[in-house]
């Protein structure tokens, strides 16, 4: 999920155009404040941080990582489809499908 910050400094200026293009850029979370960029004490940055960082964490279970990688290779799904399902991101995605290949070519060549 994309999350979107929209500040304005002046009480008279509005942020409806920041965050018009933040929705249209696809950001499902938006935090808006009218707060001078130059200062950090600003309430909205602060939880935007915070929820950032939870999801920054956030773990998959091995079940999970497993099912992303196999739906990726078999073809059931796209990286993109299954980091939006997730909510994870498409490079996060790609690094599991990497492992997963390369357990898999282990695999193998323990077999034989």
């Amino acid at each position: 999920m994309l999350i979107g910050y929209a500040r304005v400094s002046k009480g008279d200026q509005q942020s409806n155009k920041q965050a018009r293009a933040l929705s249209e850029a696809g950001c499902k979370r938006l935090f808006e404040e009218k707060a001078s960029g130059g200062r950090w004490d600003r309430p909205e940055l602060h939880r935007m941080l915070d929820q950032l960082a939870r999801r920054r964490h956030r773990k998959l279970d091995p079940k999970k990582r497993r099912e992303i990688a196999e739906s990726v290779l078999c073809g059931r799904k796209s990286g993109a489809e299954m980091a939006r399902l997730y909510d994870i991101s498409e490079p996060t995605v790609s690094r599991i499908v990497a492992e997963h290949r390369k357990k898999l070519e282990t695999s193998r060549a323990d077999q034989s």
